[in-house]
Order: C-alpha cells, then structure tokens, then sequence
C-alpha cells in the first residue's frame, strides 16, 4: 500500500535526519563539557606548581649542602671520630651521620651523633629522588673526605609535604587524564550513536508496527468503499483500533446510513410522485361522469308517469343506490385529491395540549391522554392536518379494535418531549400491526381494511413529513395494540408547498 510506504518512509527520515545536527552537538557538549570540568590551564597551572615545589626543595637542599661543609670543614678528628658540641646541629629536625669507609673493615661502619655522642648505627637509606615522583618527608646530602662520608638529614615541613604530594598526585593523575581523554571522548560518542542506533532500530520496529495496524484498519475501510461502490450498499466497516481508526469508521458508516436514508427518501418521493399522478388521473377520469350519470338517473326516476309501483319502486331504489354510490365515490375522488395535491400548510403557533384535550372531547371515553410535563406551551404547525392525522390514527385503532373486542375499543394519546423532538403517540387495544407489514401500510393503495383505498397512512406520514417529522409503526407494550409514533421538531416548522420542496 503507498500510504503504508510513505508512512514508513516519513518514519525512517524523522529518525535519521536529525543524527547529523545531534552528532554535532554532542560532540560540541561532550568537548566543551570536558574543557569546563578539566581544562588545559589547569594542567598548566599544576606544572607551575610543581615546579615551585621542586625550586623550593632544592633550596633547602642547596642550604643544607652548604651546612654540611661549613660543618665539615670546622670538625677535628680524634682516632678518626669527629669531635661535635651538641649545639653543631638541630638534633629535633636534623641527623648527622659520619661514615668511615676503612677498607680494613669487612663494611663500613655508620655513627650517628646524638647527645652529644656517636652511636653506631645503621646505614641511612638513600634518598636521592631527581624524577619528583615520589615526595620524600627529608632533605638529605652527603659530602665525601678520603675515606669518609659525611650525611646530613633534615626533616621537611609536614604541610609542605603533604601539599607537595597532593600536588604530585593531582598531576599524576591530570596526565593519565590527559593521556586518555581523547579515548574516553570517543568511546562517550561511540557509545551515544550506538544507544542512538538502538532507540532508532526500537522506534522503527514501533513506528512499522503502529503504521501497518493503522494502515490495515484504513485498508478494510477502502475495500468496504469500493464494495459500496461496486453497489453493495448494505456493506460497513467494523469499528475497530484507535480512537481516531474507530471514528472514521464510525464517520464512514454513518455516511453510508445516512446514504442509503437519502436514497430510500429519494425512492420514496419519486414513488409517491408516481402514486400522486395516477391519483390525479383517476380523480379527474372518475370525477368527470359522475354528475351525468346521478342527473340521467335523477331524470329518469322523475320522468316516468307509469302505474306500475314495483317499476316505480325499483326506480327510485336505483336511484339512492346510485346516489349513495356516487357520493362514496366524490370522497374517493376527494382522498384522492388530497394525497395528488399535498396541499400548502397553513402554520400557526398552536397549543399540543388544547388540540389533544379537543380530540379527547370528540372521541369522549373512547380515548384517555397522557401528557407529559414539560410540553411546550406552543409549537409552529398546521393545526387541522396535525388534528387530521391524529384524527386518521385513532379512528384506524378503534376500528381495529372494535373489529376485535366490540364496545370495549380504545385509544390513548400520549404527548412528551425528547431531545428537541415533540412525539405523539396513539396506541390502541387491538389486534396490533403484524411487524412484517409495518413499512408496507405507509405505501400507497396498501390496506388491510376491506373498505379502504389505502390512502390514509400515507395521508399521515405525508402531513408529518411537511411538518419536518415522520412517523413509525410499533407494538404498544401498555395497550397491546398498534402504536404509531409522530415526532415533530419542538421549534416547529415554515411554512411549504410541498415535501419535495423541503
């Protein structure tokens, strides 16, 4: 499918193209994060330090070598021991040592002056450092007199030591830093495009998964259109997936509904068209002779002189016959015409309530109301086709009725009001509408009453279809008979010549 595709290519692009741009700035942040965190002044600065340190020990070494001669060169020997005072050196913060390298010795022999005194001792550790790697705690120097050795120890400062050695320390480890920064850079970036590539890799899968589901759904509705369009009308799509899948699908159906509504209105209305022009013409075709025939046969009766009273009789009997059949044939040709010509409404603000209690006053007993409490003190209609039809619709019930149970034939009318809509129910205690033939009865000429012509109910359902309503047929659950049910918009309606032109 080329909308799957370019769903899928859409997908691919918003992943992919902005990697350039964000390699570039992470890249910026990462170098710059490192300069902010370890600069290279701050190794500059470190070194400088160091080497002040460094200048600063070799002064002190420096001093001291030259005590050490001044010490040397003032000091006689007896038997080859120095002779020292006690106040020669610092004995709290300084060591002298006197090595006698005889080499009649097996080893040279080592004395330390303390006290005043020499004490054998032995020998000190070297503690010659030129690299700086290591801090020592003493300064230590060493001068040579044919077979001697003199040493001279003296102990550091304690905050200078440990200073210099957070120093050492600091810069030891700013130079493995440094060695390796740009390794540990790279592998920072390396590791971010592989994470990257990775939440890229789970997006796509994601994105192709959410994709083909969506366009799956949006395939199932093409093939439910070109089915309609193949003329499968009563084809619709299943209301299944997302929030936004289920409301197109739900868009899409009630389309169709309404689709087929406006074709089945579409159907009717050429229908009753058709229906209208044949009632026209047989209105006119049967109106036409009616008064010759009832003159011919009122001149006939009147004209004859004869003495033959059974002739006579048999006259005048013809006579209301035909006069009985040609007015029940002037209010066919009426039913007729009012169902050919759908004639103009007459709308006026009238009172549900006054016209209901009018219809209870004409059918006495026989009919009951139930109206509800929140009716509409007025509502825009033609009150005699409302009063026609309701009229039309009671009258049916208790002849079916009455056709039933007798005398016990009733009807009620109900009024109450829903969504904006006023609804007029009647319902009878009769034998009821089979439910097969409930669409069948608003059809033309269709009747179940040997009397009929079966224009009545389409009659009805014309008058509601010019007040903006319609009507339907149902089972009464309270009475058990027939229930028709009208609803009206409760803003009323303007006034039309005809439904087509609604």
């Amino acid at each position: 499918m080329r909308l799957r595709r370019l769903m899928l290519i859409a997908l691919l692009l918003a992943g992919l193209l902005p990697i350039i741009p964000l390699w570039w700035v992470v890249t910026s942040v990462v170098n710059q994060g490192a300069n902010t965190l370890a600069p290279e002044s701050l190794g500059e600065g470190l070194q400088h330090a160091i080497d002040l340190a460094k200048r600063e020990y070799q002064d002190a070494e420096i001093h001291l070598k030259d005590q050490l001669e001044k010490l040397v060169a003032a000091t006689p020997k007896v038997n080859t021991v120095p002779i020292l005072k006690n106040d020669i050196i610092n004995q709290q913060t300084q060591k002298l040592y006197f090595i006698d390298n005889n080499p009649n010795f097996t080893e040279p022999k080592c004395l330390l002056f303390s006290s005043g005194e020499w004490k054998v001792v032995p020998h000190p550790q070297s503690l010659h450092e030129e690299s700086f790697r290591e801090i020592p705690s003493v300064i230590q120097v060493s001068q040579a007199e044919g077979n001697y050795t003199w040493i001279l120890e003296e102990k550091l400062d304690p905050e200078f030591v440990q200073k210099a050695e957070l120093l050492r320390s600091t810069w030891a480890d700013w130079q493995v830093r440094s060695m390796h920064r740009d390794d540990v850079l790279r592998s920072l970036l390396i590791t971010y495009l592989i994470i990257y590539a990775i939440v890229i890799v789970v997006s796509l899968l994601a994105g192709m998964w959410v994709t083909v589901s969506a366009t799956k759904r949006i395939e199932k509705l093409t093939a439910v259109a070109s089915e309609v369009a193949k003329g499968n009308e009563e084809t619709r799509a299943s209301i299944v997936g997302t929030k936004e899948i289920r409301q197109l699908a739900s868009t899409f159906n009630m389309m169709l509904d309404r689709l087929d509504e406006s074709r089945r209105k579409a159907a009717d209305m050429e229908k009753k068209a058709a229906w209208r022009g044949l009632a026209r013409i047989l209105a006119h075709e049967i109106k036409n002779p009616l008064t010759p025939i009832q003159l011919s046969v009122r001149q006939l009766s009147d004209s004859y002189q004869g003495d033959d009273e059974n002739y006579r009789e048999m006259v005048m009997t013809t006579r209301e016959i035909v006069d009985e059949e040609v007015e029940s044939l002037r209010k066919l040709i009426k039913e007729f015409g009012d169902f050919a010509r759908a004639p103009k409404l007459s709308v006026n603000p009238e009172s549900p309530v006054a016209l209901a209690e009018d219809l209870q006053g004409l059918y006495s007993s026989q009919l009951t109301l139930d109206l509800a409490d929140n009716l509409p003190e007025e509502i825009s209609i033609d009150r005699e086709k409302i009063r026609r039809a309701l009229i039309n619709l009671i009258d049916n019930g208790i002849a079916a009725a009455s056709a039933e149970i007798g005398t016990k034939a009733r009807a009620e009318l109900r009024l109450y009001v829903v969504d904006e809509l006023l609804y007029w129910e009647v319902e009878d205690n009769g034998p009821g509408v089979p439910e097969d033939k409930c669409d069948s009865i608003f059809e033309p000429y269709f009747t179940t009453k040997r009397t009929g012509v079966g224009l009545g109910l389409p009659i009805v359902r014309t008058i509601a279809s010019q007040h903006g309503g319609d009507i339907e047929c149902l089972r009464g659950e309270k009475l058990g008979g027939a229930l028709f049910r009208i609803h009206l918009p409760v803003m009323g309606v303007e006034e039309v010549d005809d439904e087509s032109e609604r």
